[in-house]
């Protein structure tokens, strides 16, 4: 996450986004835009322009449909499962947004974060640096690496027993 923008002008986000990705050495292969809502005029701009960013539309159907009710669900796994293996991530303020992420699991064993509309019910803040992070995950070879490992899934749910805000569970420890 190299900025925070809320401009209204989506063509100056556009600019800021090709200037940014340019200035920090970014491929715009690398570049994941919120597709949903105004962020799509984004996405269909920079595509316009001929960059080939990660347009992520959370609310999608999710790659794999077993374990994870959208693809924000399993974006939000996969974020937290290379943060559960050691990696690590620049030192910010803005990382504590992962801490309000709480997730359950729907009738269907489906795991299923805690929606934006139940997050302001409960005086939590829009998580969009985190959201912007966890999208950055939206990658085929990331479900690999991490779907495969069926001892690490069952250790982590193991860990994630201990509920917190009614049937969520902190998505992030």
């Amino acid at each position: 996450v190299l900025a925070k923008n809320q401009d209204a002008d989506l063509m100056s986000v556009v600019g800021t986004t090709v200037r940014l990705a340019q200035e920090h050495g970014v491929e715009m292969g690398n570049v994941f835009i919120d597709d949903t809502g105004v962020g799509a005029g984004v996405s269909d701009r920079l595509r316009e322009q001929g960059h080939k960013v990660n347009a992520v539309k959370n609310g999608e159907t999710a790659r794999n449909t077993e374990q994870f009710i959208n693809k924000r669900a399993e974006n939000y796994w996969k974020l937290k499962k290379w943060l559960g293996i050691g990696n690590k991530l620049l030192s910010s303020d803005d990382w504590s947004e992962l801490m309000s992420m709480k997730y359950k699991s729907d009738s269907s064993g489906k795991l299923k974060m805690m929606s934006k509309d139940e997050m302001r019910t409960l005086g939590i803040e829009s998580p969009d640096v985190a959201d912007a992070l966890s999208m950055t995950f939206d990658r085929d070879s990331l479900l690999r690496a991490v779907s495969t490992d069926k001892e690490f899934e069952k250790m982590m749910l193991k860990k994630e027993k201990k509920k917190q805000g009614g049937n969520y569970q902190m998505k992030m420890t």
